[in-house]
């Protein structure tokens, strides 16, 4: 199955903005998009969180599957739950000056 990301996102995410060579790099533009700061990145993550989505029957629609990714993440949740969950993850020290 083929899916164009411009017809569920309405825009189409940026390459440079999600995929680096340098692991390092990369990981940083993944927290980018886990926090909602890079929108490419973002945007990325929640069309590959949609299919999971549908598949363990939380939404039967691609696009409907998509939405709800975007607004877990953009409802800073994501950002809570690495900050003050079991990750303890400090935002703080891991994001680049």
């Amino acid at each position: 199955m083929h899916l164009e990301p411009l017809s569920v996102t309405g825009f189409r995410p940026r390459e440079e903005e999600c995929i680096e060579k340098d692991p390092e790099a990369s990981f940083y533009k993944a927290l980018g998009g886990l926090l909602g700061t890079n929108r490419d990145a973002q945007a990325f993550i929640a069309l590959n969180c949609a299919p999971a989505l549908m598949i363990n029957g939380l939404y039967s629609g691609f696009s409907e599957a998509y939405g709800a990714a975007m607004r877990h993440i953009s409802s800073g949740s994501v950002r809570s739950y690495l900050e003050g969950g079991r990750l303890g993850v400090r935002l703080a020290e891991l994001q680049r000056a």
